[in-house]
């Protein structure tokens, strides 16, 4: 695992156990924005340093969205049909920012993606960055 303690003033801890458990059932998901607004990574993945610092970026944006309130650009017809079947099939708010973090990561699982979308990611960036 990575030796980052922080993303973006968030703190990343170890995974509690009902997470650990998750983690180990789910494999692919290799970290989330947990609900006490810290990050936790997936202890199985063999993800790099480098690739672990991406998904800490994109659970750090996932916190600041859910936290801030704001609206960000609608999805495409595209974006909605590749994900679904997945938790944020029926999650409108969250499907936008799941989108917006993987920009901001450089996951390309966000699709083609518009010029809103890539305007809001770079706005969530910077109050990311001054925060």
């Amino acid at each position: 695992m990575s030796d980052i303690t922080k993303m973006m003033g968030y703190p990343i801890r170890k995974p509690y156990t009902s997470e650990r458990d998750f983690f180990q059932k789910n494999p692919t998901v290799t970290g989330m924005a947990a609900d006490d607004d810290k990050i936790t990574l997936n202890p199985f993945s063999n993800l790099s340093p480098e690739q672990q610092n991406a998904i800490a970026l994109n659970e750090a944006s996932r916190i600041y969205m859910r936290n801030s309130g704001e609206e960000y650009a609608p999805v495409t017809e595209q974006q909605k049909a590749s994900f679904k079947g997945t938790t944020y099939e029926n999650d409108d708010k969250a499907l936008r920012r799941t989108i917006l973090a993987r920009i901001l990561s450089g996951d390309s699982s966000a699709g083609d993606t518009t010029r809103q979308q890539q305007i809001d990611s770079f706005d969530v960036y910077n109050k990311l960055k001054a925060r």
